[in-house]
């Protein structure tokens, strides 16, 4: 199955498009690559910081009040304060860059011994051990629980950073239509010269000012048209040289025979045929001298009849026009002669 030939127009705008998607796509990933950093920065901060603010409550309560206060700090969903035991389930955070940062920062500010992960006991989160200054694990040591949607820094209006996104691509899309439409309009433009040369109509010159391999194009066509119409000019020049230079041997025949002392018959049939062609050198000469068609409105009825109406005492034969209304065109009167004449001839 042969597919119909894709215009270039919409073949390089497809291409462009393409192109553009995969940049914006590349582009959000590197953007999103580099803000992994800076994200596991803030999240170390706000963890540490969290961690310190429970301990120290911790510290500073007395032994009898310290399990109301974990119940009472239990009680915030975003927060949670468990006593870490060696039984406990622990799946660690999943093995990314940004975890990565995140448990090196958070080490870093409170010992290597800590411990980050992301379920315990079942328990989704974002949590990390901290201990109150023991060495063995007991109730020195806990569990703390963040929620991480809590935690991490997000978008304070999504929408108007899809806005934003749609007015970039649809920038991006009319930037690409425009300069598609700049590479092919060149092409374009010699495509509808070259079929216009080709069916004879006037050629108008290609600009040459564009880029350098497009002015060398048009210029290319340029001279071939002018060569094409060079051509042609001489040789109307020549054919209308010929036709004009047959007359005078046609006309040095005709008087030879109006002179010659033939019988009246025979004289009327050399001149009737020396009539006839002088008349298709006018004709010749006048399709020559005609180098573009005129439209005007005209009756193709009435030319028909004035034409047949020549032949009326034609003694090759006779010609009947069948009556018919009248139709109006619009054409060359003198290219519609000459072609009505010839027909009838």
């Amino acid at each position: 199955m042969k597919f119909p030939a894709i215009p270039l127009f919409w073949r390089t705008f497809g291409l462009l498009l393409v192109l553009l998607f995969i940049g914006f796509g590349l582009w959000s990933q590197g953007i999103a690559l580099r803000q992994e950093h800076p994200r596991a920065v803030a999240l170390a901060g706000q963890l540490v910081t969290a961690v310190n603010i429970t301990r120290s409550a911790i510290m500073h309560s007395k032994p009898t009040d310290r399990t109301a206060l974990l119940l009472e700090l239990n009680q915030d969903e975003r927060v949670g304060v468990f006593v870490r035991e060696e039984s406990d389930d622990v799946k660690p955070l999943i093995d990314n860059r940004m975890n990565e940062w995140l448990q090196m920062m958070v080490k870093d500010s409170l010992g290597k011994n800590t411990l980050l992960a992301r379920e315990v006991n079942q328990q989704i989160g974002l949590w990390i051990s901290f201990d109150m200054g023991g060495n063995t694990l007991g109730l020195n040591t806990y569990w703390l629980r963040v929620e991480p949607a809590r935690m991490e820094v997000r978008a304070q209006n999504p929408t108007r950073w899809w806005l934003w996104l749609a007015s970039a691509l649809l920038v991006a899309l009319l930037g690409a239509g425009l300069m598609t439409r700049r590479l092919t309009k060149p092409l374009s433009d010699l495509a509808a010269r070259t079929q216009a040369l080709a069916a004879g109509q006037a050629y108008q010159p290609l600009p040459t000012s564009s880029v350098k391999e497009i002015a060398q194009v048009n210029a290319g066509m340029n001279h071939m048209a002018q060569a094409l119409a060079n051509q042609e000019a001489e040789r109307t020049l020549m054919l209308a040289g010929l036709s004009h230079d047959l007359r005078t041997p046609l006309a040095r025949l005709r008087l030879e025979i109006e002179m010659a002392g033939l019988g009246a018959e025979q004289k009327q049939a050399m001149i009737g045929d020396i009539s006839h062609i002088d008349a298709q050198l006018k004709q010749f000469t006048d399709y020559i001298a005609s180098d573009q068609a005129k439209r005007e409105p005209m009756d193709l009825q009435a030319l028909l009849a004035a034409r047949v109406l020549r032949f009326a005492h034609d003694p090759r034969g006779t010609i009947t026009l069948a009556p018919c209304p009248a139709a109006m065109i619009q054409g060359d009167t003198q290219r519609l002669t000459r072609l009505i004449d010839n027909l009838l001839e």
